[in-house]
C-alpha cells in the first residue's frame, strides 16, 4: 500500500502540471504562426479567397435562407443581413492584416474584402498596389472596377479615370459593368457641376446600352433601362449646360426609337423621362414626324387565329392595324372593349384592321386546368359573349409580348397604313384612349403612299 502523504505529493504534482499544460496551452494558442506556416492561411485556417468568398456571398445565402423559411426579407432585415456582412468583412480583413502584409492575389482578395467592409480607402491601396505589382494578373481586370469605386467614393477622380482607361484597354471587359462604372462617373461630375464631364459619360452609358441590346447581352427590361437612364442622364447634362433644344431632343429620338424598335416598355420608359424634363410638351409629338423607311415590325406567332384569316403585318400594307394585347383574366383589358366595339363598328369598312392579340395560358376561369382544345373552345365562346367582333391571333408561348416589349396588359400599338407605328400606350379608359381614338380617325384619312399596297392574307386551307 502506498503511503496517504506519498499520494498527497503525488497529486500536488499532477496538479502543477495540468496548470503548466493549460497555461502553456493559451500562450501557444495566442502566439503567433509559425515561420513555416503559409502565409496565405488566416486565423481560423481559410485563404483569403475562401474567405473573400465566404462573405461576399453572405448576404445572397441569408437571403435565400429567408426564402427557403418561405419569408420575404423587410428593407430592416435587409439592412441588418448588410451590416452583418460588413462586420464580418471587417473581421476577416483585420485577421489577414494580422498576418502582416500579403502578396500576389492574396493582395487582391484582401482589396476585395476590405471594399465589403466599405473600407475604401484600405481598399484602394490594396488593389492599387496589387495592380502595380500584377499587372498582367487575370484578377486584374476584376480589380479595376473596385479600385475604380473605392477612388470615387473618397474623391479620387483624376486616379479613378486613369484606372477606367486602363480597363477600357484591356480585354475582356463586362459591359453591363462598364455601364455601372460610366453610371457613378455621371454621378460623381452632376454633384461637381461637371456636366460637360457628365455628358461625357452618359454618352458612353449609351453606347453600352445600344451595344448591348444588340447583343442581347441583358435582360429585358434591364436594357430598356439602361438605355433610358443613360439618355436621362444626357439630357439632364444637355439641360444644366442651357442647351434645352439639344435635351428635348435627345429624349424624343428615344421615344422614335422604341416605336420603332417596337417596345412598349422602353416607349412607357422615354415617355415619363420627357415628361420629367419638359411636363408640357405633348408625348405624341414624336409621332408628327415620320421617319422615311417603315420599320420592318415583327410578325404576329399565332398558333390559332378566330374569326379572321391569317395575316402577317408585311401583307396588310394599306390597312391601319391596331394590335391590342390582351387576356381574358386581365379586368383593365375587360374595360377597353367597348372602345374596340365602337371602333371596329365605325372604322372596319374604311380600312382599320383591329387583332386580339393574346396566348394559351393552360387554364381559364380561376386557373381551371385546360386543355388547348378546351382553352381556344373558352376564347370563342368569350369572344361571342362579349361581342368581340374583331379577330384573335393565338399563341402558345410569349413570343410576341417578348418581341414588342409588352411587360403590362393592355397594351397597343396603331400602325399606319405604310407599315409606321403612330401610337403606343396602355388602355384601361382616361385621356389616352381618348388620344389614340383622334389618331385612328388621323390615320383613317391619310392616303396610302404609291411604294406600298394593301395585300390580304390568304385563306388557310385548312380552316
Amino acid at each position: 500500500m502506498i503511503p496517504s502523504d506519498h499520494l498527497t505529493s503525488t497529486k500536488a504534482c499532477l496538479l502543477l502540471v495540468a496548470c503548466a499544460l493549460i497555461v502553456d496551452s493559451r500562450i501557444l494558442a495566442q502566439a503567433p504562426p509559425a515561420s513555416n506556416a503559409p502565409k496565405s492561411e488566416s486565423l481560423i485556417g481559410l485563404t483569403p479567397r475562401q474567405l473573400f468568398e465566404e462573405a461576399d456571398s453572405y448576404s445572397r445565402n441569408k437571403q435565400n435562407e429567408l426564402e427557403k423559411q418561405k419569408q420575404k426579407p423587410d428593407p430592416k432585415t435587409l439592412a441588418r443581413i448588410r451590416q452583418e456582412q460588413k462586420d464580418l468583412a471587417a473581421r476577416y480583413a483585420d485577421s489577414l492584416q494580422s498576418h502582416g502584409p500579403q502578396t500576389g492575389e492574396d493582395l487582391y482578395y484582401l482589396g476585395r474584402i476590405q471594399f465589403l467592409a466599405d473600407k475604401p480607402d484600405a481598399s484602394l491601396e490594396s488593389l492599387r498596389l496589387f495592380l502595380t505589382m500584377n499587372p498582367e494578373s487575370g484578377l486584374a481586370q476584376s480589380a479595376r472596377p473596385v479600385a475604380i469605386t473605392s477612388a470615387l467614393k473618397i474623391k479620387l477622380v483624376a486616379e479613378a479615370e486613369q484606372i477606367l482607361a486602363d480597363y477600357e484597354s484591356v480585354s475582356p471587359q463586362n459591359p453591363v459593368q462598364t455601364f455601372e462604372i460610366e453610371n457613378q462617373f455621371a454621378a460623381v461630375y452632376r454633384v461637381a457641376v461637371d456636366f460637360e464631364s457628365m455628358a461625357k459619360h452618359a454618352k458612353a452609358m449609351y453606347k453600352i446600352a445600344r451595344q448591348v441590346m444588340n447583343e442581347k447581352a441583358c435582360k429585358t427590361p434591364q436594357c430598356e433601362e439602361m438605355l433610358t437612364n443613360a439618355v436621362g442622364l444626357v439630357a439632364e447634362a444637355y439641360l444644366k449646360q442651357n442647351r434645352p433644344d439639344d435635351s428635348l431632343a435627345v429624349l424624343e429620338r428615344l421615344q422614335s426609337f422604341a416605336a420603332s424598335r417596337p417596345s412598349a416598355i422602353l416607349f412607357s420608359y422615354a415617355t415619363q423621362r420627357l415628361l420629367q424634363f419638359y411636363p408640357a410638351v405633348d408625348p405624341a409629338h414624336v409621332f408628327e414626324t415620320v421617319p422615311e423607311t417603315a420599320p420592318r415590325l415583327p410578325e404576329l406567332n399565332a398558333i390559332e387565329w378566330i374569326d379572321m384569316q391569317p395575316a402577317k403585318l408585311s401583307e396588310l400594307r394599306g390597312q391601319v392595324v391596331l394590335l391590342d394585347f390582351w387576356a381574358p383574366w386581365c379586368g383593365p383589358c375587360r374595360e377597353m372593349f367597348p372602345n374596340l366595339r365602337r371602333w371596329n363598328t365605325a372604322y372596319k369598312d374604311k380600312g382599320l384592321i383591329i387583332i386580339g392579340v393574346t396566348r394559351l395560358f393552360g387554364c381559364v376561369e380561376g386557373c381551371r386546368k385546360v386543355t388547348r382544345e378546351e382553352e381556344l373552345a373558352y376564347l370563342r365562346e368569350f369572344k361571342k359573349k362579349n361581342e368581340l367582333t374583331y379577330g384573335f391571333a393565338v399563341a402558345n408561348s410569349d413570343d410576341d409580348v417578348s418581341n414588342y416589349g409588352v411587360f403590362g396588359i393592355p397594351t397597343y400599338f396603331l400602325i399606319d397604313r405604310n407599315g409606321f407605328v403612330r401610337a403606343v400606350g396602355t388602355g384601361g379608359g382616361g385621356p389616352p384612349i381618348g388620344a389614340l381614338e383622334k389618331t385612328i380617325k388621323k390615320l383613317m384619312q391619310e392616303p396610302v403612299d404609291e411604294k406600298t399596297s394593301a395585300k390580304v392574307g390568304e385563306t388557310n386551307p385548312n380552316r
